[in-house]
């Protein structure tokens, strides 16, 4: 998902349903499982923080825009 990127650049997703939108919420960002995510993406490469992110929540669309750091 994060691969190949870099601090700044952002990531955006659209969940299909207000459901997987929740499970999305609940686990990547309340369980902070975001960050083993950002640890095997970067894989050592130093290319972002794999200990803090960014990210914008639309609860209307769906959406969580992701801000590597």
């Amino acid at each position: 998902m994060f691969g190949g990127h870099k601090s700044g650049d952002k990531l955006d997703v659209r969940f299909s349903s207000e459901d997987a939108y929740q499970r999305a919420i609940d686990g990547l960002l309340k369980k902070e499982e975001i960050y083993r995510l950002l640890s095997i993406a970067d894989a050592g490469k130093g290319g972002f923080s794999t200990t803090q992110i960014n990210y914008i929540a639309d609860d209307t669309h769906c959406v969580i825009e992701f801000i590597l750091v």
